[in-house]
């Protein structure tokens, strides 16, 4: 896949996400598949990496507390694989120093955990009106 434009002409947002909580991520993917995305799930950085680059995600998931390779240096490998991505970091941890750190990283919004599925799609549904996603 070279771009997303057949996707975004649809209205219909690729979601990737990046979460090791198998639990959490089986319930976003189909959550998200059910209001209408296209979701992926990735277990840890490596593969969102591969994935990402194969998808051109139009939104990424990411937990920041991965095995291996961290949300951090995920969302750093992701702005330069899709620059335009919105990157939403869920976490375990509500920490000032960790929040201020995700959006200095490239991070567009972030959330500890647990975080609303309304918050989630109110994101998508923003984020495809400003992209000119909307269908």
């Amino acid at each position: 896949m070279t771009d997303g434009s057949s996707d975004c002409n649809n209205g219909i947002c690729r979601v990737l996400i990046v979460e090791d909580n198998t639990d959490l991520a089986r319930l976003l993917e189909r959550s998200l598949e059910t209001h209408g995305h296209k979701a992926e799930v990735t277990r840890n950085g490596t593969e969102a990496i591969v994935v990402a680059e194969r998808q051109w995600p139009h939104i990424a998931l990411i937990d920041i507390g991965l095995p291996g390779l961290d949300g951090f240096y995920v969302a750093r490998e992701l702005r330069r694989i899709v620059p335009d991505a919105m990157l939403i970091a869920v976490t375990g941890r509500d920490d000032p120093e960790i929040r201020a750190a995700a959006l200095a990283t490239g991070f567009n919004h972030y959330f500890p955990k647990p975080v609303e599925l309304r918050t989630i799609l109110d994101l998508l549904d923003d984020w495809k009106s400003k992209s000119g996603c909307a269908a």
